[in-house]
């Protein structure tokens, strides 16, 4: 079966990472924003390459709950709503964060008893509402510093660890066939953050506490990848019974010397050395590159310089990072 499906798509006129990543029983995707799907070529390229789209802000707590009780889900939909129609499946990110809060949330004086509630209402509310449409969540985000520390957040400093345990639950409750994923950065190999990452989740499991997966965002620079090392740590928390996500893979540029295209070309060997450990773990079972086109990446902003993190250029063209995933996922 296969076999010939691999035929087919090689015989086919115009070979795509979605479907190479089918052959493999993988999902290959985009973060992506409500408005940017209305432009068609955007929409045409994304719905050609990819089947798997992540809210890049939609679905966070600042913009569905902006007013305590009072929930706008309208661009979430948007996108729930071209996913369903061109056959994609969604990540839903994230439930609990320490930014992207309203300000009732940010200046709240809340009891401890009155913090949980808060949480519990917002994880039931938002998963309730995309119950049967989310393929996973990000139920906590960027929880732990590099340090291995616990990030002090609102949700930690008036609940406690605990919340991260409560937040597990309550958004099992809400939506019993989701899979529900702790999402973290800097972690892809082992250090002080990805070890107390393995502790804590060890210890949910231990206490039935209910999660799926693990999501490593992958943000890289093209220097230092150590592939060896990130194939063992994924494959330690697969060992758990986890997926081991790629879930918001980008490659900074600048601080790459060197030509314009011996960075592409020096990026594009990061983006197959990733995508072939990817590959090669049954744990991971999808891939979500953080935007299609470099103009639209937050890197932008948050580096202060011009970046070329993804896999298509401003002009949708495939950049040399695209043709590297391609090759890996054909093998």
């Amino acid at each position: 079966m296969s076999g010939q499906l691999k035929n087919e798509v090689n015989n086919s006129s115009e070979p795509t990472l979605k479907k190479f990543a089918e052959i493999k029983n993988k999902h290959i995707g985009i973060a992506t924003q409500s408005y940017y799907v209305n432009d068609a070529q955007y929409a045409s390229v994304l719905t050609r390459e990819f089947d798997i789209l992540t809210p890049e802000y939609q679905m966070k707590m600042g913009q569905v709950q902006p007013q305590q009780g009072v929930f706008d889900f309208g661009e979430a939909d948007k996108l729930v709503s071209f996913a369903r129609k061109n056959n994609m499946l969604i990540r839903g990110h994230a439930l609990i964060w320490h930014q992207s809060l309203p300000d009732w949330v940010v200046n709240g004086h809340f009891t401890k008893e009155q913090w949980i509630q808060i949480m519990k209402d917002h994880i039931t509310k938002t998963v309730s509402h995309f119950k049967g449409e989310i393929y996973a969540w990000d139920v906590v985000n960027e929880a732990f510093y590099q340090n291995g520390a616990f990030r002090p957040t609102v949700w930690y400093d008036n609940i406690g660890p605990e919340y991260i345990d409560l937040a597990f639950q309550f958004a099992h409750e809400a939506d019993p066939n989701a899979k529900l994923f702790y999402n973290d950065f800097d972690t892809e190999v082992t250090n002080p953050r990805s070890n107390a990452i393995y502790k804590m989740v060890t210890g949910m499991k231990a206490r039935g506490v209910p999660i799926d997966g693990i999501g490593f965002q992958t943000h890289l620079k093209i220097e230092g990848v150590d592939y060896s090392e990130m194939k063992k740590n994924l494959k330690r928390f697969g060992d758990l019974g986890l997926d081991t996500d790629i879930t918001e893979m980008d490659i900074v540029t600048h601080t790459f010397a060197g030509t314009q295209e011996e960075r592409l070309q020096a990026q594009a060997k990061v983006y197959s050395g990733v995508i072939q450990v990817a590959m090669s773990l049954p744990s991971c079972k999808s891939v979500v590159f953080w935007g299609l086109k470099d103009g639209n990446s937050w890197l932008n902003k948050y580096t202060g310089f011009s970046e070329y993190p993804l896999l298509f250029d401003n002009n949708y063209d495939k950049k040399p990072a695209y043709e590297a995933t391609l090759n890996q996922l054909k093998l």
